[in-house]
């Protein structure tokens, strides 16, 4: 829905202006609301590559699997 968008789109201008903070949190309340939200969990992958905290990225015991 729109306040999803709206939200991506925040957490997207948050990480290109290096607020990696905030565009963490938005991405985990995305992705607390729907865990199988794909863009979030590529995105937050992506954030914390650059962020450079790779076991992050490897720890990916939180993203559903498809069965």
């Amino acid at each position: 829905g729109f306040d999803r968008d709206a939200r991506r789109n925040l957490a997207t201008v948050y990480r290109m202006k290096a607020r990696f903070t905030e565009a963490e949190q938005v991405l985990q309340q995305l992705l607390a609301e729907d865990p199988e939200y794909s863009w979030g969990w590529l995105s937050l992958g992506y954030l914390y590559l650059q962020r450079g905290h790779h076991e992050q990225v490897a720890d990916d015991h939180q993203c559903p699997h498809p069965e």
